[in-house]
């Protein structure tokens, strides 16, 4: 499995053998751990903003979602959604 990420921050403290002080330490410890637990091979890759393009939409989206509340999409997605998703698979 591949990861993508545009934060290099995160992929170093992903990929770093050395355990991480800070306040997020124990997150990404666990997160390695079940990376490596999960998948015969992990590996994060740092990539340009632009390339990550789906996300952050879908993120922006996550931001707008009320506390408590979700949304799932079956088959109609979010016009906003599918329009990044395509547009990302002609640009690769």
């Amino acid at each position: 499995m591949v990861f993508e990420t545009d934060c290099l921050v995160l992929k170093q403290a992903l990929v770093s053998t050395t355990y991480d002080y800070s306040r997020l330490g124990i997150l990404l410890s666990e997160l390695k751990y079940k990376l490596c637990l999960r998948f015969i091979e992990a590996r994060i890759m740092h990539v340009q903003r632009t390339c990550n393009k789906p996300t952050h939409v879908l993120a922006s989206l996550g931001v707008d979602i009320v506390n408590g509340e979700h949304s799932i999409w079956m088959s109609n997605y979010s016009s906003i959604v599918a329009r990044e998703v395509t547009g990302d698979l002609a640009v690769s």
